[in-house]
């Protein structure tokens, strides 16, 4: 799943703040989920492959969730699923209808065994169907939460996925369109909504593309000057700043609280020194690079000096060998000539 989804999870897996993001999410900031209602339960889901060889044992692929919750409101209990997400999911409208079905079949597989069981169907049509008429699913409620730095540029809608072919509007009017619940946090415009100290987790990951807008945000606000410790470390995940963990000490406040706008300064200046050694580190390397350069031309200076040398050697011993010839060209000559006398 990875560390920084972990890191998600494992903090909404308090129930005051998962109530936060779901009331912040669906309802506009209103406070229609209560903690007190809330219980995790298993995220996994089981896909049916059909039967087994071996006594007709049924063969399931189970598939795990990422954070489930049951809403108890009186008599009635709802669903909410939240997947955490910080890479674009492409097919992210189809997983969206696939996790909701799987959480539907599981509930009528588990309304089915019991009817199996008790031998309660009044008729075939019940038995055909798994569920007798008046039962009843739980609804489903999933919320994506994408918190990587990408902008997010995927679908967001099963019909935005879809190929209609050209001038055939008619066919994506007809379509039956499905849209994910998307929350892309680097797209949030503010906070406004939540109510906990998730929102300064919020505002952290919105503005942690920009270190100098981070680092003004927490400067000039109070509320970054003492953050609960799992925010505090939470943030460090997300914002991938292990130092301010690993130095918490040194920005621990009264009550136990972390001082984030003091991390952050630290931060960004050890951000400057790693930059500024990674910089230092490569004006040496190009500094090597240009000796090395510069000692390659100079000994190519000095071949190309030993080539003309030898060049100048060769055509000496040219100009003497023109020399002996024209010499033995003479005295063939002149031995000719003595011969003719004779």
């Amino acid at each position: 799943m990875g560390k920084m989804n972990n890191a998600v999870l494992n903090y909404l897996s308090d129930k005051r703040r998962f109530a936060d993001l779901i009331n912040a999410e669906f309802y506009g900031g209103r406070q229609v989920v209560k903690k007190e209602g809330l219980t995790e339960i298993s995220a996994a889901t089981f896909e049916e492959l059909g039967k087994s060889a071996e006594g007709g044992v049924p063969k399931r692929r189970e598939r795990r969730g990422d954070l489930a919750m049951r809403y108890t409101d009186g008599a009635v209990y709802r669903i909410f699923l939240t997947e955490a997400q910080n890479k674009v999911l492409y097919v992210l409208p189809v997983k969206n209808l696939e996790y909701i079905t799987a959480n539907y079949k599981k509930q009528i597989n588990t309304l089915r065994r019991e009817h199996e069981r008790k031998k309660d169907y009044k008729n075939v049509d019940e038995a055909f169907s798994g569920l007798r008429k008046e039962d009843r699913l739980k609804p489903v409620y999933l919320l994506w939460l994408y918190h990587g730095e990408k902008v997010w540029d995927g679908a967001r809608s099963l019909k935005a996925l879809m190929d209609f072919g050209d001038g055939h509007d008619a066919f994506g009017d007809m379509f039956q369109d499905f849209r994910p619940q998307l929350l892309c946090v680097n797209e949030m415009p503010d906070t406004e909504k939540y109510r906990t100290e998730l929102r300064e987790l919020m505002d952290l990951l919105r503005c942690r593309t920009d270190k100098a807008a981070l680092q003004e945000m927490t400067e000039r606000d109070a509320r970054f000057e003492g953050l609960d410790e799992e925010t505090y470390e939470t943030a460090s995940v997300l914002l991938n700043a292990p130092s301010i963990w690993r130095k918490r000490k040194r920005y621990m406040v009264k009550g136990g609280n972390y001082n984030m706008c003091k991390a952050m300064r630290d931060w960004a200046e050890e951000i400057r020194e790693e930059q500024g050694k990674i910089i230092k580190f490569k004006d040496e390397q190009l500094k090597r690079k240009e000796a090395q350069l510069e000692q390659k031309d100079a000994e190519l200076e000095q071949k190309d000096a030993e080539l003309e040398q030898k060049d100048t050697e060769l055509e000496q011993k040219d100009a003497e060998l023109k020399q002996k010839d024209e010499e033995i060209r003479l005295l063939k000559k002149e031995l000719q000539k003595l011969k003719g006398e004779k």
